[in-house]
């Protein structure tokens, strides 16, 4: 019984892997507001006017 469920359980990770490849989890969940598929890169006038980041700050010696 359990060597058929996991063959079941494999069966159906290799079916969801072909059709995960054209689904777009974030149109999905932004109801089409954002996507992959309108970003683009930025230029270098562009990085340089992005403000933000993060440093990391503390007392222990182990963290850089």
């Amino acid at each position: 019984m359990k060597k058929i469920f996991l063959s079941f359980l494999l069966f159906l990770s290799l079916i969801s892997f072909t059709y995960a490849k054209d689904l777009d989890i974030l149109s999905i969940a932004s109801n089409g507001s954002l996507s992959d598929k309108t970003s683009h890169k930025l230029n270098d006038d562009e990085l340089k006017e992005v403000v933000g980041g993060f440093h990391l700050v503390s007392d222990m010696p182990f963290f850089l």
